[in-house]
């Protein structure tokens, strides 16, 4: 970022650091989340579970982005969900509204960090309307130039703690405020409309079989993807040994693998697909099992309450991957394609037979 952008930046909307006091009650929140992939988001869900529980009556405000908005559809913790869109900035009546919602009176603005350090992020936390301003000082070290926004910077340093999630993680941006501890995991909100779309599918597709599992066979990172020819042997080995009824779920993005699958298994496997994040989270939500690559729908099953199994290559599990008691992640090496067929199936076995953890 030039440093005339800086300039101007810190001569309109520096923060005022002086004296600075944390609101005793506040009413109204704001959390700027608007450059993060749809697992960022998700992952997000501990903050503004955080905010609303220490808090009691507090009204949470979201920014978000036309990428990754969806996720916080219908989200119970949230009761102001905005979306900044950039390509609508030169709409005059988009640019009215959009300053409207900066400018409204909050008492807490957060900016969290967990990869990177968006300086979108922290310029719309400087025009935000607020006496107590916090984001990051540094995220692993390294310096946020664009600091100077915030009433309270923080340094954020998953290198201190390198095994801790992203879950928990997220949260440090609080720190200021000295919350009290809340529950590390992910949730979607979802509601009748929802289960009777997941429903309706389930009933169309599923000849009275008892136990259903659920596939996500793509991922937006190639090499979080495991084999097409892999995942069609564990659906067959899985149909064999335990009568079950199985579907995969995806997106158009998906298609090729989706489509590769099911030539592999040389027939046609119903296709959960195009749904919305609530939607999607009702189906996985009906199932017995649900077996995914490392990539977002993998926090999406990781909200729910259903044994899951994720499979992880170059990424960290102990990061990224949904926390939860029956949540498993099978990680051989940085290589995706070093998990086999039969580690997958041992560990779906164990699930399907009451063995899982």
């Amino acid at each position: 970022m030039g440093a005339l952008v800086h300039f101007l930046s810190k001569l309109f909307f520096a923060a005022d650091r002086r004296n600075i006091t944390v609101p005793a009650d506040p009413k109204s929140c704001l959390i700027i989340r608007q450059h993060n992939q749809l697992g960022d988001m998700l992952a997000t869900v501990p903050l503004y579970r955080a905010v609303k529980s220490n808090y009691p009556g507090i009204c949470v405000h979201v920014l978000a982005s036309p990428d990754n908005f969806f996720a916080l559809n219908k989200n119970r913790y949230i009761d102001n969900l905005f979306v900044f869109d950039k390509k609508q900035l030169f709409s005059l009546t988009y640019l009215k509204k959009f300053f409207g919602f900066l400018r409204k009176r909050y008492d807490i603005v957060l900016v969290p960090g967990t990869v990177s350090i968006s300086f979108t992020s922290c310029l719309l936390a400087g025009i935000a309307k607020s006496e107590m301003k916090i984001g990051p000082l540094k995220l692993n070290g390294i310096e946020n130039k664009a600091e100077y926004f915030f009433h309270v910077p923080v340094e954020l340093d998953w290198r201190q703690s390198p095994k801790e999630s992203v879950y928990g993680f997220v949260l440090h941006v609080l720190k200021p405020l000295n919350p009290a501890p809340v529950d590390i995991h992910g949730e979607i909100t979802f509601d009748e409309t929802d289960l009777k779309e997941a429903s309706e599918f389930l009933h169309k597709n599923n000849s009275a079989k008892s136990t259903i599992v659920g596939f996500h066979v793509g991922a937006g990172k190639p090499p979080n993807v495991w084999k097409a020819e892999k995942f069609a042997a564990v659906i067959k080995l899985i149909e064999k040994n335990f009568g079950a009824f199985v579907f995969l779920t995806g997106s158009s993005q998906d298609e090729k693998q989706i489509n590769s699958v099911i030539d592999f298994l040389g027939r046609e496997i119903p296709v959960f697909k195009n749904r919305t994040i609530m939607s999607l989270a009702a189906v996985i939500s009906m199932t017995n099992l649900f077996i995914t690559n490392d990539t977002g729908i993998m926090h999406v099953a990781g909200a729910t309450d259903v044994a899951q199994i994720s499979l992880f290559g170059p990424t960290d599990p102990d990061n990224w991957a949904p926390p939860g008691k029956n949540k498993i992640i099978i990680r051989k090496s940085d290589n995706i394609e070093d998990i086999s067929v039969e580690d997958v199936f041992a560990t779906a076995r164990n699930f399907l037979t009451g063995n899982g953890t």
